[in-house]
């Protein structure tokens, strides 16, 4: 199995048919001091419940020194639901948010950049706090999301 992590070097390793499988990957000290994840995409009509339902969604999301944990997909399910109600309050915007992780991998010391209407600030502090779990790429360097909608 191939193992990869971003700020850390790939691994290869056998499994264990046991179970008790441990994989330790080094640390990188090079190059990776930042991660920027731009997606964009259009979901297709789609009939449930016998009801049509057309949604269009664009995300423009930057990450600064951290990836989820569980992966991009949970970042990205989140960070639609997110932007689907910012756009309802604010048609338009962008927002830099600043913040620290706990021991669990959860957003602390949540900063809003004062550029999103106070209503927008609202969601995007519930948004951080039903984030998935983040891990720091480099230890001594702040965190950094940017949004825009």
């Amino acid at each position: 199995v191939d193992v990869n992590a971003f700020g850390y070097e790939s691994n290869s390793v056998e499994l264990d048919t046991t179970g008790n499988n441990v994989v330790v990957l080094k640390e990188l000290n090079e190059g990776l001091s930042e991660v920027v994840v731009t997606s964009a995409y259009e979901q297709k009509r789609t009939t449930r419940s016998s009801m049509l339902v057309k949604t269009e969604l664009l995300q423009n999301i930057q990450l600064t020194n951290a990836a989820p944990f569980n992966g991009w997909d949970s970042l990205n399910s989140a960070a639609s639901a997110a932007i689907n109600k910012l756009r309802k309050i604010q048609a338009n915007g962008q927002a830099t948010i600043s913040f620290d992780l706990d021991a669990a991998g959860a957003p602390a010391n949540i900063v809003v950049q004062p550029n999103a209407c106070s209503a927008c600030v609202n969601e995007l502090i519930n948004f951080m706090n039903h984030l998935p779990s983040l891990q720091k790429v480099k230890k001594n360097k702040k965190l950094i999301m940017r949004l825009q909608w």
